[in-house]
């Protein structure tokens, strides 16, 4: 019997983020008869470039990585270039073309909705660059929100529900560190003056890309943290969600028309999308205002948020059937490639798991990174039998 089959890397960047939703593409794919390597990017990518691993369709979380000098040795072996980029289903004009590459080397872009497909049309022309092949397939990460969108009845506790929804990065490529610096501040006097209050449960939930500073703070006020439940579990949860110009705006929207946000509004922001359907708030007290708004049953979602709302869906919503859209073309353009003996692809992908793993432990960037990867979702993927275990970071 031939068992002999082509490829598919699916590559992961921030575990907490598109795990789920890749797998389930790693699984369709799987039963179509292709052979799919799952896991962390950076992993995958070195087992390429040094060629352990053969020629296939890399299906990545954005083209940045194009921009390297060892694309043509890549293009030149016959791997297959697509994308589906994470951080897209919001973004601004400096994002996208920090994350362009070379689009010389791309041969599918696949664009989470209309608005991102919008605004990097627009690069591409002002850059006077022709846009590759390209689809809007919707992701399935906004697919596993609306696969749920009315499973159950939302489930009272006790007391309302409040998250916060930590979001800041200080590093010096980061256009919006001084709003996240602010943000950061009103969060570190909420949690101080929490104390106080006895109306609503608070909850944080970190970034998978912070420090231990909020949580510390939390863990010493007898503060609850939430790091491993999904998004989609905290929006099923959540009576009032707190942000900073992040996509869980939207996608809570998306989700629950229904539900209560507070976006930090900042001086010099320009993310007006993720402050789109919310009420708005630049300190402390305004928060308050807004918490007692809520227990004095004011109005909140007013007739300009819900028409905000309307115009966010029509944007952002995407298509429901993004991994039938995303898979048909992985298995179209799989058809002329090799084809490999799974054995021989688990030896190999062991070798570089393997690799992978000595290098995230001895190089000081690697090391700092590791963060992004969630082994709580590894371990119950293994258990529901979705992965098979590894030696390190790459999966079958």
């Amino acid at each position: 019997m031939n068992n002999k089959k082509p490829v598919v890397y699916i590559l992961l960047e921030m575990y907490k983020r598109e795990f789920d939703s890749r797998l389930k593409i790693k699984s369709f794919l799987e039963s179509r008869g292709l052979n799919v390597i799952f896991g962390h990017k950076d992993t995958i990518r070195l087992g390429i470039r040094i060629g352990l691993l053969p020629p296939g369709i890399i299906f990545d979380k954005c083209a940045q990585d194009t921009k390297f000098n060892y694309w043509p040795k890549i293009k030149k072996r016959g791997f297959i270039f697509s994308l589906l980029d994470e951080e897209g289903i919001h973004t601004f004009k400096k994002e996208i073309k920090m994350r362009l590459g070379k689009p010389k080397y791309i041969d599918m872009i696949f664009f989470n909705n209309l608005y991102q497909f919008i605004a990097t049309k627009g690069i591409y022309k002002n850059k006077g660059f022709i846009l590759p092949n390209h689809k809007i397939s919707g992701n399935p990460r906004l697919e596993n929100i609306l696969e749920n969108k009315t499973s159950k009845v939302k489930v009272k506790s006790k007391k309302p529900k409040l998250f916060i929804i930590g979001n800041y990065r200080f590093m010096d490529w980061n256009p919006y560190k001084d709003q996240d610096r602010a943000f950061k501040k009103i969060v570190k006097q909420f949690i101080s003056n929490y104390k106080f209050e006895s109306r609503y449960e608070f909850i944080y939930r970190p970034h998978p890309a912070e420090d231990f500073e909020i949580e510390s703070l939390c863990n010493n006020a007898g503060i609850k943290v939430e790091r491993f439940k999904s998004i989609n579990q905290i929006i099923e949860e959540a009576d009032i969600l707190i942000t900073n110009r992040c996509t869980v705006s939207i996608e809570s929207i998306i989700k629950r028309n229904d539900i209560l946000i507070f976006s930090y509004y900042h001086k010099k922001s320009s993310n007006i999308f993720t402050r789109c359907g919310t009420s708005r708030f630049e300190n402390l007290s305004q928060i308050n205002n807004l918490i007692n708004d809520y227990f004095n049953k004011k109005l909140l979602l007013s007739k300009k948020i819900k028409e905000q709302r309307l115009i966010l869906i029509n944007l952002f919503e995407g298509k429901k059937d993004s991994i039938d859209i995303i898979s048909s073309w992985i298995i179209e353009h799989s058809k002329n490639l090799p084809k490999y003996n799974i054995n021989k692809l688990i030896l190999r992908s062991c070798i570089v798991s393997l690799i992978g793993f000595i290098l995230n432990n001895i190089i000081p960037a690697r090391r700092r990174l590791r963060f992004k990867i969630d082994n709580h979702l590894v371990k119950k993927a293994i258990i529901d039998k979705k992965i098979k275990k590894n030696l390190g970071l790459i999966y079958f």
